[in-house]
């Protein structure tokens, strides 16, 4: 925050960071590998096209 209570902390002999950014709480999860991205996206696309109904398929009451 760079304020008072840093310039007190630094004159105690405490290391304070320099960060302009906010820490998360909880960790951030690294990007997905760009392959392991379009291997999830193929598998996705694959099971979509699973799902389609059949033109020949009646509706059923």
């Amino acid at each position: 925050m760079n304020g008072e209570s840093d310039t007190i902390a630094q004159r105690a002999g405490v290391e304070v960071r320099e960060t302009r950014r906010p820490i998360p709480a909880e960790p951030v999860e690294p990007p997905p590998d760009p392959e392991q991205k379009l291997e999830e996206e193929r598998q996705e696309a694959a099971a979509d096209d699973a799902e389609e109904p059949r033109a020949d398929a009646e509706p059923t009451d």
